[in-house]
């Protein structure tokens, strides 16, 4: 035997039924019959708010205190479902939210002095925990979130839990307000002053500028008769600067004269001295050719005295070359006669070859006499 059973859900509340493994949206106030095999959860769809509250000491080291409320709703009932578990009495997304929240703002507050925290509640610390908080329970991009909308998240309050150091913090406080109010006085009378000051210069440009009006007006009278005065000097100026001009153009044209006859004259002068240089070059250069003529003739007689010098040396020495044999002959006798002194030579047959050697060296020495003596005497027909 089954037993089965009605469930019925609240106006404010989704009913969500688990059969065979798959997630069954019935609506919210539904009422289904439900078998013991099947699971079903009641999901509130109305806004739901939860506060938050902390103690942190900011960094330069006072303890604060942290009131904060999240207000948000679920808009997946599907998804929340499935994320997290609604039991009766509990809502395990606001505790879940809260402690997010908690860790997010220790974090800030950690790295915040007392003022910053008290004055940017509502901009550094609320702003921070939007940024931190609404991307991970909405989802972004790929990541789906929770399933639910956040409507408002912000840091209610921020104040000092310590009596006396909140005193002597309000103290501090009203003795700067005292002396803002002190300073503002300050301000109000500085102000007026200036303005009094600002007054008086006002005047005083004022008066500077009727001053300066009357004595423009006065200069531009002196400008009138200075110029009227200047005309009849203008005038007179140019009659004599006429004058003075006329003036120096004949005497300009005077003197251009004489530089003209001067300048013919120079040009005369300068003609002829040229011509009288032209003809002393001229002179000059056949002097020198004449010069340059002669010396070559000089060099040429020079050359055929030397070689008729060298000529002579060269005769000389062929006759002393020829000479030598005589110079040497009564020396070469005297040898002769040396050896054959006290010999006695004979010669028998015509075969003697000692004989012959003798005759014939004999009969050179005396040839070779008879050829120097004839080349010194001369033969006839021949120079020596």
């Amino acid at each position: 035997m089954f037993f089965f059973r009605r469930i019925t859900a609240k106006p404010s509340e989704c009913l969500i039924i688990i059969k065979d493994g798959k997630m069954q949206n019935m609506g919210n106030g539904a009422s289904v019959v439900v078998y013991p095999w099947d699971s079903f959860v009641f999901v509130p769809t109305t806004t739901m708010e939860y506060c938050f509250q902390m103690h942190q000491e900011s960094v330069d080291g006072i303890t604060l205190r942290f009131k904060g409320i999240v207000i948000y709703r679920i808009t997946d009932v599907e998804l929340a479902a499935s994320l997290f578990d609604f039991i009766p009495g509990r809502d395990p997304i606001a505790r879940a939210l809260g402690d997010i929240c908690l860790g997010e703002l220790r974090a800030i507050v950690a790295a915040m002095t007392m003022d910053q925290c008290i004055n940017e509640r509502k901009t550094t610390l609320t702003e921070h925990l939007k940024e931190a908080v609404i991307p991970i329970v909405e989802g972004h991009g790929d990541k789906k979130g929770w399933g639910i909308k956040v409507d408002v998240l912000q840091v209610a309050q921020v104040f000092c839990p310590d009596e006396k150091l909140l005193a002597q913090l309000q103290a501090e406080a009203r003795d700067k307000i005292r002396k803002t109010a002190q300073f503002s006085e300050i301000e109000t009378s500085k102000s007026v002053t200036i303005a009094q000051m600002d007054s008086e210069l006002e005047m005083a440009s004022q008066t500077l500028q009727l001053e300066k009006d009357r004595l423009e007006k006065k200069r531009e009278l002196d400008d009138k008769r200075i110029t009227a005065d200047n005309s009849i000097k203008i005038a007179e100026l140019e009659k004599s600067r006429e004058y003075e001009e006329k003036k120096i153009a004949a005497d300009a044209a005077l003197k251009i004269s004489e530089l003209e006859s001067r300048k013919l004259s120079e040009e005369k002068k300068i003609t002829i001295e040229s011509e009288l240089k032209l003809f002393e070059i001229e002179k000059q250069k056949e002097i020198a050719r004449q010069e340059l003529e002669l010396r070559e003739l000089q060099s040429k007689v020079n050359e055929i005295t030397l070689n008729d010098e060298v000529h002579k040396e060269k005769i000389l020495m062929e006759i002393k070359k020829e000479i030598l044999p005589l110079e040497m002959l009564p020396q070469l006798t005297q040898n002769l006669s040396g050896i054959f002194k006290d010999a006695r030579i004979s010669f028998s047959g015509n075969d003697n070859p000692l004989q012959g050697s003798l005759m014939s060296s004999i009969d050179l020495v005396f040839d070779r006499i008879k050829d120097v003596y004839r080349k010194g005497n001369g033969a006839p027909g021949e120079k020596p």
